[in-house]
């Protein structure tokens, strides 16, 4: 049922959902690429249109013979959405083989790590005009991981963001190839994400356009899952982009 003129690789999902009832989905591809639907999003959006927003697990098998096909970043992102445990079947075309796994399993970063090195230098701004601290955590391609917090200045556009020092102690170390960056902000009072800014994102782009991006904010709740930090508050890995897709912001 795949629609993939362009690519040629078809690919089909099945949700489980918690009532027992299976919805599939298919990849639907578009001469403008990036609007290309994956097929594990077509069965949750299928799901989530007829009512369904609890699952239990997602199967996905593509036209590959050299192994299983894991779900794409936006995808992960979508399942997290709806369930941070749900399990993903991953079943190659003729099913004598299907491995099992979960979204945190999937990830090839150890993403909370990154998370607590961002809060830490989120405790290091100095930012006495705006009062609002950032920290970013950046790990390069080798594994190696540099962190930055915002450092303001009274001429106030002279002001460096924590994602732009991050990226030029890496560069200044002789590093400029980047997996992931992760941003940490004190943003307790509307409780909210913040992306980075303009120029951040260019910078990030500049060295690495598929860099992925993590966003994390303090929790007002305890949660037993998210790792501490030393002010007692708790952060939850709750942010993630592709930079490669004009950093458009995708929450988990």
């Amino acid at each position: 049922m795949a629609y993939a003129p362009y690519s040629k690789f078809k690919v089909g999902a099945a949700l489980l959902c918690e009532d027992g009832e299976v919805v599939t989905g298919c990849n639907v591809e578009n001469i403008s690429y990036g609007a290309s639907i994956c097929a594990e999003r077509t069965a949750l959006v299928k799901a989530v249109s007829c009512g369904q927003i609890k699952f239990r697990a997602i199967a996905v098998t593509a036209d590959a013979s050299d192994g299983f096909v894991p779900p794409c970043g936006v995808c992960r992102q979508f399942i997290v959405e709806f369930s941070a445990n749900m399990a993903v079947y991953l079943a190659k075309p003729d099913f004598s083989t299907v491995l099992v796994s979960s979204i945190s399993e999937l990830l090839p970063l150890n993403i909370q790590q990154l998370v607590r090195d961002s809060v830490a230098a989120r405790n290091l701004a100095y930012c006495p005009y705006s009062k609002f601290q950032v920290g970013a955590a950046l790990i390069t391609m080798d594994g190696k991981t540099f962190t930055g917090c915002n450092v303001e200045n009274i001429a106030y556009g002279g002001s460096i963001c924590a994602e732009r020092t991050a990226i030029v102690k890496a560069v200044s170390s002789g590093k400029q190839k980047f997996k992931a960056i992760a941003v940490a902000t004190d943003n307790i009072k509307t409780d909210s994400f913040t992306a980075p800014c303009g120029p951040c994102r260019q910078f990030i782009v500049e060295f690495g356009s598929d860099t992925i991006v993590y966003l994390a904010k303090k929790e007002l709740l305890h949660s037993t899952s998210a790792p501490k930090t030393t002010d007692d508050h708790d952060v939850s890995c709750v942010g993630l982009t592709i930079a490669s897709q004009r950093n458009s912001l995708l929450r988990i």
